[in-house]
């Protein structure tokens, strides 16, 4: 069975995760190219990795001349993310991941109206290229990633130390243990993919002017009129929840 892109990003974010802890802090790592053949994933998923790295706060990345990717003082919220990532499947915690990156989406999404330029959102809008064409293709796993990209670019905005590491690890959790959509029907699904692309637009949309109201009902429209994942032990071929 070939790796998925979104499995071999977690396996990078292992690596410079443990790099990290293993060097003092500040320490240097390394150059990205380096590091990426080290790690042996390619460009996209490096770099999605790293990504996934920098949002548990487990390295930093400076640029220009001596920069690269360095160790940093683990903190106590760091830590806990690294634990959240150890859970088991089976572990009742694990479901409650979603509930608790629904609590804290207030807190993302209030950041993201405070802090987005008009660059952020040009980000997201090739995000949302993306969630298209995986729809066109009919690539669900593409789909998933591209969504988990958004949200992880949304949460990159927030400047709260506290908040990005544990909505990160929830993110991580989500990802890794839960399943895509991709057990329903064709037409079930693919009205519910449309269905969630609508809702990333919107968001993008009131981000973009700011419309905290308008930010806010998409979220609260979004979290009970959508599941992203589904647990492994209740999904079955045709099933939906």
């Amino acid at each position: 069975m070939s790796i998925q892109p979104s499995s071999r990003a977690h396996d990078v974010a292992a690596l410079l995760s443990s790099l990290s802890e293993s060097s003092q802090p500040g320490a240097r790592l390394g150059q990205k190219d380096e590091l990426r053949e080290r790690s042996g994933a390619s460009s996209g998923s490096f770099n999605e990795g790293l990504k996934i790295a920098q949002d548990r706060g487990a390295v930093e990345v400076r640029r220009g001349p001596g920069g690269g990717i360095f160790a940093v003082e683990r903190t106590v919220l760091g830590r806990l993310g690294g634990e959240l990532m150890t859970l088991d499947t089976g572990d009742p915690s694990v479901a409650e991941a979603l509930r608790m990156r629904n609590t804290l989406d207030p807190l993302v999404v209030s950041d993201a109206l405070d802090h987005a330029t008009m660059a952020d959102i040009a980000r997201l809008r090739e995000h949302l290229g993306q969630m298209e064409q995986a729809i066109e293709a009919w690539d669900i796993d593409g789909f998933m990633r591209a969504c988990t990209n958004y949200q992880r670019h949304v949460l990159s905005l927030s400047p709260n130390a506290l908040l990005r590491p544990v909505f990160g690890a929830l993110l991580d959790i989500l990802e890794r243990e839960g399943v895509p959509v991709s057990t329903m029907s064709r037409a079930l699904t693919e009205e519910g993919l449309r269905a969630r692309l609508a809702f990333f637009t919107r968001m993008t949309a009131a981000l973009e002017t700011r419309d905290r109201e308008a930010a806010y009902a998409v979220m609260v429209e979004s979290t009970v009129g959508w599941r992203p994942y589904l647990p492994r032990e209740n999904t079955a071929p045709g099933q939906h929840p």
